[in-house]
């Protein structure tokens, strides 16, 4: 028979392969939860399958760090056994990118080959869009396009290039720090090497890939194109061979512009697209590097690597506070003291909680700002979903709100002193104070069954929570004696003590990697995850109110009556800003480097991590 994948999503293969050898390898690619692959990697769940073998979530006992494996399995094919021993020397030899993964390790079991490779949490793009039942946000998705032009750019100029043969929706996973990794390298090739395999996804993959041509840079591109033109619309464009076949009868191009779809895209923008899918392969852009420029000129305000969108901000301030002078940008003003800000996943919206019990939402760009609603006490916490769609705050229990005031869920009662989202938004995780034992309860409030559930028990109020970029544990710090951190399984709700700080714990955050965590109080700690290893860094400014890991985890911005960045490797410190006021909250955009903070002045001030002048800084 034909392998034929009837999701439109999924490879076709023009190889011959019996029922009877179909089935046997079907047998042959699976592994249980539990085994152990090689005496150090042991496998936790399957992740994916499709028509070139498995992927599992694996830990490696050695070195204690959670890794993807990709399995093929075939006895007699000579060409699909070299398919993944090509995939890990392809993937060894570029080098480290965010939107690329990195391989560590490929070896052989009897029929099996395995690829040891960097795992990501988070969904892949195309469940993400059906999930949704609508199209992303233009700007969201350009910036994606401008991270994933960036690694084109990589393999590109890699001598030879590579080209990656399947970007699609399904090879695209959006991590919780919002950056996407291109994955499956199963296809691809460098430009002056043969393919083993001829495969290609119909509804993504340019004409000269399908009738297996010669392909060069122009062939990604292509690809590239057909997956914003999806994302952007929710809406697959028209596969290649029914666009040839209309245009060789005399017809149109059945293919509609994306912006006739989604009347949010810019016509400039819907152009470009149409020019990456062009049928011709020279009426294309020449690389990436073109098209990156192309997108970035025509949208200059969308919130892209290297032209972020303009923030708006009332003129800039100054701070003097001694002999030194501060500059800083305000969004603007509360009534009360700010008690908590957050940044919205694309990095657009600030959303704040003050002592005037209202939570509000500002446009960064235009410098609109709104009022959700008013609440029966101050809101300790206010946080965006995942997903950018709805706001939490708390406040005398806890609200769920849309943009436009509407609640979608409100629950009274208990005494919410922290919440977070899990990575995927199915969940809120929330701290509160049982007044009764004076403990803290862990809880976890389902969204969509609108139920909650207690996790545990901490010992005292739980003053702060992390959720860990993986999804799998959270930490909590308590209000004990010994300002307790603990971690614990989501999914069990078991935990364990990290330990005690001796002094008072205001804020914990998770570095990006997951590997550290952060407190910070009378002073900056530091910790080793996976061996409890601490760093101290003394704070000569009294109290550490918030800590936040820059987006690539190579500095922590903190906030007192100083803001501050500190290297986590060697405790050295940058002050941004000295203030009068006390700062009590901090946000930093989770890819563009932004810090939001407010404070005891109702003052909203916000940074931006660039080297233009203006006393402006570079992590």
């Amino acid at each position: 028979m034909v392998i034929r994948n009837q999701d439109p999503d999924g490879v076709r293969f023009e190889k011959r392969v019996s029922l009877k050898d179909r089935a046997r390898l079907e047998l042959l690619d699976m592994v249980k939860p539990n085994t152990v692959l090689e005496g150090r990697y042991l496998i936790v769940r399957e992740v994916g399958r499709g028509s070139q073998g498995t992927v599992y979530q694996a830990e490696d006992t050695e070195l204690r760090r959670t890794v993807a494996i990709k399995e093929n399995c075939s006895r007699d094919d000579h060409a699909l056994r070299l398919v993944l021993e090509r995939e890990a020397t392809l993937l060894a030899k570029l080098k480290r990118h965010e939107t690329l993964p990195v391989v560590f390790d490929y070896f052989a079991q009897k029929d099996c080959q395995y690829l040891i490779m960097e795992f990501f949490p988070g969904e892949h793009l195309g469940d993400m869009v059906k999930a949704r039942g609508s199209p992303f946000p233009a700007r969201q998705v350009l910036d994606w396009a401008d991270q994933l032009l960036d690694a084109l750019i990589l393999l590109q100029t890699m001598d030879p290039p590579i080209i990656h043969k399947d970007i699609k929706p399904q090879n695209l996973k959006l991590t919780p720090q919002n950056r996407i990794v291109l994955l499956d390298f199963g296809l691809a090739r460098e430009l002056t090497m043969e393919s083993l395999v001829r495969g290609y996804t119909p509804m993504y993959a340019s004409p000269e890939l399908r009738a297996g041509g010669a392909i060069d840079r122009r062939s990604d591109l292509y690809s590239l194109g057909a997956t914003l033109y999806y994302l952007l619309s929710g809406v697959r464009a028209p596969d290649a061979a029914s666009r040839l076949l209309a245009v060789s009868s005399g017809l149109a191009d059945p293919i509609v512009p994306v912006s006739e779809i989604n009347t949010q895209v810019p016509s400039g923008i819907a152009r470009i697209l149409s020019r990456a899918m062009a049928l011709d392969p020279d009426a294309r852009p020449a690389d990436a590097r073109e098209m990156r420029e192309m997108l970035r000129s025509e949208f200059p305000n969308a919130a892209m690597r290297g032209t972020r969108f303009t923030v708006q901000l009332s003129p800039e301030r100054e701070e003097r506070t001694g002999r030194e002078t501060k500059k800083y940008g305000v969004l603007g003003f509360c009534e009360g003291q700010v008690l908590s800000v957050a940044l919205s996943p694309d990095g657009r919206l600030a959303a704040s909680s003050s002592g005037e019990k209202k939570t509000r939402i500002w446009d960064l760009v235009t410098g609109d700002v709104s009022v959700l609603g008013a609440t029966a006490r101050a809101a300790p916490f206010v946080e965006f979903s995942p997903d950018g769609r709805t706001v939490l705050s708390g406040g005398g229990g806890f609200r769920l709100w849309k943009f436009d005031g509407a609640l979608v869920v409100e629950r009274g009662g208990a005494d919410y002193l922290c919440a977070t989202f899990s990575v995927d938004g199915k969940f809120i995780v929330l701290g509160h104070a049982d007044r009764a034992t004076d403990r803290g309860i862990l809880s976890l409030f389902d969204v969509s069954k609108d139920e909650i559930r207690a996790l545990g028990a901490a010992p005292s109020w739980i003053r702060s929570i992390a959720v860990s970029p993986d999804g799998e544990t959270v930490a909590t710090a308590s209000w004990d004696i010994h300002q307790t951190i603990c971690i614990w399984n989501l999914r069990t709700g078991v935990s364990r003590t990290l330990g005690g700080c001796a002094d008072y714990v205001n804020s914990i955050a998770f570095s990006p990697d997951g590997r550290m965590l952060v407190s910070g109080g009378r002073r900056l700690r530091i910790w080793r995850l996976r061996d409890r290893a601490t760093k101290i860094f003394e704070s000569d400014s009294g109290r550490i109110s918030a800590v936040a890991f820059s987006p690539d985890g190579k500095a922590i911005a903190a906030v007192g009556n100083i803001v501050r960045l500190w290297d986590p490797s060697t405790g050295a410190a940058r002050i941004l800003t000295k203030c009068e006021a006390a700062l009590n909250t901090i946000a930093v955009t989770r890819h563009d480097p932004i810090v939001l903070a407010g404070g005891a002045d109702g003052c909203l001030r916000l940074w931006r991590m660039d080297s233009s002048p203006g006393g402006k800084v570079t992590f």
